[in-house]
């Protein structure tokens, strides 16, 4: 089953340099933090093309530093927990260095997207690609991390709409796949597995995912319906042992996670 939507599109942040770097380094980094262009502030989230680890979604927050702050921007995997990060701004470019000590240099391709590369400290380098999912005005504070308001999971922490989608109070996993050129305008299309006794495949939800955004250039997305596992991710709720997986809480919580996306 394939439902297309309409969707705002979302990925990417951004973590922290170290130890060493700051000290010599704070004079210039505070100059940076104070002129932080309009353009930048808010919520970026994104993917890294083609990355090994199946977690290659990406979050950036910016915003202007309150007095005394010593970091204007944060960095996570999509729907964890942020960390701090060194960003520097050139013109239309930005460069941003995470705790990982992973660079990500980014140039403004549009009002709403950053292109450029992610590289890892061992030197090797993808394609990364963010949209904008908020503006500054509605973004709110590193604190309360990713995640939709009066929407939580079972284990206390929010859904991200990237990673884990929530519908009629299920947090459902899934796997999201940008296009190569996402643009505000990008539409998204959901693909739900049909039967499995509980279970599926992670590799399986993961190709559809990539060959829906690959083939069609659009925001491919795969979602386990409610009580299945693919061996790293589970979703709340219970999946029937004969199967009788289209009772109404399952068909409500469906309906929910599409809402949430269509938002």
């Amino acid at each position: 089953m394939v439902v297309v939507v309409q969707v705002v599109t979302r990925i990417v942040a951004f973590a922290i340099l170290g130890i060493l770097c700051l000290a010599p380094n704070y004079a210039a980094r505070a100059e940076t933090l104070a002129e932080v262009p309009s353009w930048l502030l808010g919520v970026w989230e994104g993917n890294i093309e083609h990355y090994s680890n199946a977690r290659s979604a990406r979050s950036l927050h910016v915003e202007q530093p309150d007095p005394g702050s010593e970091s204007n921007a944060q960095w996570s995997v999509t729907g964890e927990k942020w960390s701090a990060a060194a960003l520097s701004v050139s013109g239309e470019t930005i460069t941003v260095t995470t705790s990982a000590h992973s660079v990500v240099t980014l140039h403004r391709s549009s009002d709403t997207e950053l292109k450029g590369t992610f590289r890892l400290k061992s030197g090797k380098t993808y394609e990364i690609f963010l949209v904008r999912t908020s503006s500054d005005a509605d973004a709110g504070k590193f604190e309360s991390g990713p995640g939709l308001p009066n929407q939580k999971c079972a284990d206390g922490t929010s859904p991200d709409n990237v990673n884990r989608l929530f519908g009629a109070g299920l947090c459902l996993a899934a796997y999201t796949k940008m296009p190569l050129h996402p643009t505000s305008k990008t539409p998204v299309v959901v693909f739900l597995h049909a039967d499995g006794g509980g279970r599926t495949s992670a590799a399986y939800l993961q190709r559809i995912a990539r060959n829906l955004a690959e083939k069609l250039q659009v925001i491919g997305v795969s979602v386990l319906r409610p009580g299945y596992s693919d061996g790293t991710s589970k979703s709340e709720g219970r999946a029937h042992p004969e199967d009788d997986d289209y009772r109404r809480p399952v068909i409500d919580s469906i309906a929910g996670v599409l809402d949430s996306l269509r938002a």
